[in-house]
């Protein structure tokens, strides 16, 4: 425990904490002794939030390994509360119900990391802990943590849960946003705007990436690329599997399909059992584990409908990894620096296809801030048909009370103001083939960089964004 806890320190001691006030503020809000339960995807900084939050307070950390038994997890954790507590050799709990009765004499904060793994391990635990909480007058504040999110959240929500109705803070963290990975980038030494929006198609808000970052030095996408996911021992080249495998065990394999052929561009059910092999019937399980259980793809309906979802991985570096890495395998096993310019080559196209996931984030941030024209209750890709054959809108933001709709094109390049109004001109002839029909559209772009964007608000009252205005967005509440 004490090697955990040095190991911890130094991290915290070495890497800036970026942007969980928040967070914490939630967590201190709260009089002790409190029940919480924090979840979010692996990665995300949920450990690192806790270890922050226990910085100048007593703690215990308890990692349930799911690769270990019941009984070596119990002498595991009762060792390290004895050691904690300062307790002769010979006070060892036989039963978990005995260790949470030795608990409530602690005097600090006790962390459950990946407390969900106990559904695999022992499922009696929730229920000595339940019986622990509601039974206890003294007692330490518990924080219970786990990445599986769906396994998680049902601990605590589901009716059937003995831990149902007894958490005082739900806290789900999630990856940093945009203008939070510019400002990490920026004391990395990574100063070129655009090269700080290319890491984050790549990697999103995952902080442990941009930790690795650090601790290899990395000062451009490329080396980062290089060093993290080609290289033959790089420490993100298995990431997805790992957290696949983890997940699902051995049939981690179905799942990892279904995710490529989702990369592939295979988006809706039937494209999707059909590039995986599976009827559609079978396939909706592993689709709802992969939404509720890991929370790394989400359905999309179509703008303006109640049917025909599409299915999107919501994850950045997921995305990019099925599609550099998992699908050349091979070619990355013998030959890294082929799998590794292969993927260069294309790097840019694959940009413009991530850099719709940010235009989409930057959209919902603005109608979450009330700067949009309207107030859309969907934001979301539009598929069509027009007698030009099918089409698509990158985002279409629809107010289906007030009938009003935002179409929008992204475009991951530089264009100036003639360029940009081509553009919007051919966004206003597919938009006459949705079915949305709207009684007032507005239009919209953003891009990479956008010449005279200001001619284009003013004269045009176009919605006109580019990386630029990623930290502060203007309203075009009244364009």
């Amino acid at each position: 425990m004490l090697i955990i806890i040095i190991i911890f320190v130094i991290i915290m001691a070495e890497i800036k904490f970026y942007d969980r006030e928040a967070e914490l503020e939630t967590l201190a809000s709260v009089s002790e002794p409190f029940l919480a339960i924090i979840y979010g995807r692996r990665r995300v900084g949920k450990t690192r939030l806790i270890l922050e939050f226990c910085r100048n307070r007593g703690f215990i950390y308890l990692f349930v390994n799911p690769e270990k038994s019941s009984k070596m997890l119990l002498e595991e954790f009762s060792s390290q509360l004895r050691e904690s507590m300062r307790l002769p050799s010979y006070v060892r709990p036989g039963s978990w119900r005995e260790f949470f009765e030795l608990l409530s004499e602690y005097d600090g904060i006790v962390v459950f990391d990946e407390f969900q793994w106990f559904t695999r391990v022992d499922s009696s635990v929730p229920f000595e802990l339940q019986r622990f909480w509601d039974t206890r007058q003294r007692k330490p504040s518990v924080i219970i943590c786990g990445s599986i999110v769906g396994l998680i959240k049902s601990l605590f929500e589901s009716y059937q849960s003995p831990l149902y109705g007894r958490a005082d803070i739900r806290l789900e963290v999630k990856p940093l946003e945009v203008v939070t990975v510019i400002n990490w980038l920026n004391d990395l030494g990574v100063s070129s705007l655009e090269e700080q929006v290319r890491f984050y198609l790549v990697f999103g808000g995952v902080p442990y990436y941009y930790a690795l970052m650090s601790k290899y030095s990395v000062k451009s996408l490329k080396e980062a690329l290089r060093k993290l996911v080609f290289e033959e021992h790089a420490p993100l080249r298995n990431e997805v599997n790992s957290v696949l495998r983890e997940a699902f065990g051995k049939d981690y394999y179905t799942y990892a399909s279904i995710l490529s052929a989702i990369a592939e561009g295979y988006c809706r059910v039937s494209e999707i059992a059909s590039k995986v092999g599976l009827k559609t019937t079978s396939l909706s399980p592993y689709l709802k584990d992969l939404v509720e259980l890991l929370d790394i793809i989400e359905p999309e309906l179509p703008a303006g409908r109640k049917k025909g979802a599409f299915y999107i991985i919501n994850d950045y570096f997921t995305r990019f990894w099925f599609k550099y890495v998992y699908k050349n395998r091979s070619l990355l096993e013998y030959n890294w620096r082929k799998a590794y310019e292969k993927c260069l080559q294309t790097l840019d196209t694959y940009l413009g296809e991530a850099f719709e996931l940010l235009a989409k984030e930057i959209v919902v941030k603005l109608a979450k801030e009330n700067k949009l024209p309207l107030t859309p209750t969907s934001i979301a890709k539009y598929y069509g048909k027009s007698p030009q054959g099918s089409f698509d809108i990158d985002i279409v933001a629809y107010d289906s009370k007030a009938r009003t709709a935002l179409y929008i094109e992204v475009k991951w390049s530089e264009m100036d103001y003639n360029r940009a109004l081509n553009i919007i001109h051919t966004l206003a002839e597919k938009s006459v083939f949705t079915k949305i029909r709207p009684l007032k559209k507005y239009y919209g772009i953003i891009a990479k960089k956008i010449y005279n964007k200001d001619k284009l608000r003013e004269e045009e009252k176009i919605v006109a964004l580019d990386i630029s205005d990623l930290k502060s967005p203007p309203s075009f509440k009244n364009i």
